[in-house]
């Protein structure tokens, strides 16, 4: 029988040390920056743009992506042990957490990405209707939304015993 655990086989040794390195490397940047991005965006001359909201939003959305859905799995792959095997309320919030995240920062892209459109070939409306309030309300109904998607885990996630299955003992 085949044993494809890590360093068996050569996939698994490049899987295990990409994932033992680069978020080594890439978490500490990310953090960093996006802590830099919500210091900026939090001033009060920048914050009366409408972009900078979307964008206050994206990088907090974007840290909290990658310190539920990198750490745990950097910290699974250095030390063995998973996060989501901790407890139940850890497994479905972790879970809640990424495909929450990771949908509200494609969708803050959009409304960005709309936003610009709207005031590039309608700037008279634009200027009417494009304020920071309104998308301060786009992005709390957007956030709502994309937190009602994945709420479903808190009933369908549950942490059950793996019993292995050992094929050699079983007589048919």
């Amino acid at each position: 029988m085949y044993d494809c655990r890590p360093f068996h086989c050569r996939d698994s040794f490049i899987y295990y040390w990409l994932w033992a390195t680069v978020p080594v490397l890439l978490i500490p940047i990310g953090v960093v920056s996006n802590i830099l991005n919500i210091i900026i965006l939090s001033r009060r001359r920048i914050r009366k743009f409408f972009t900078s909201v979307y964008l206050l939003f994206l990088a907090v959305s974007d840290m909290l992506f990658m310190l539920s859905s990198c750490l745990p799995e950097t910290m699974k792959e250095m030390t063995g042990k998973r996060l989501v095997d901790k407890s139940n309320v850890i497994c479905k919030t972790i879970n809640l957490i990424v495909h929450t995240s990771g949908g509200f920062s494609v969708w803050l892209l959009v409304l960005l990405t709309t936003e610009r459109v709207i005031r590039t070939k309608w700037p008279y409306v634009a200027r009417a209707r494009l304020t920071c309030r309104n998308a301060l309300k786009a992005s709390w109904v957007t956030a709502d939304m994309c937190a009602l998607f994945p709420a479903p885990y808190f009933f369908g996630y549950d942490l059950r015993p793996v019993i292995p299955v050992i094929l050699n003992s079983i007589k048919l």
